[in-house]
């Protein structure tokens, strides 16, 4: 599975989670990669970043969530 239908899948299954969980999660390394592609992903505005509470650490950082998508 490439590496970003593993961050696509994650942020489906949690609403929102900061790119050091989302590495963890996806077993992505480094961490970098996922910082990469999901500043790529919100620049294309296929998922947003904001700043927030992730859902797994807790803590308050720039944090990736899934965009409803019209199927």
């Amino acid at each position: 599975m490439r590496n970003m239908e593993k961050i696509f899948r994650e942020l489906e299954a949690n609403n929102k989670l900061c790119d050091d969980c989302l590495s963890m999660k996806c077993e992505i390394t480094p961490r970098q990669t996922v910082n990469r592609l999901c500043r790529e992903t919100d620049a294309r505005g296929e998922i947003r970043r904001a700043k927030g509470a992730c859902d797994i650490c807790n803590k308050i950082k720039l944090v990736n969530s899934a965009i409803e998508r019209d199927i």
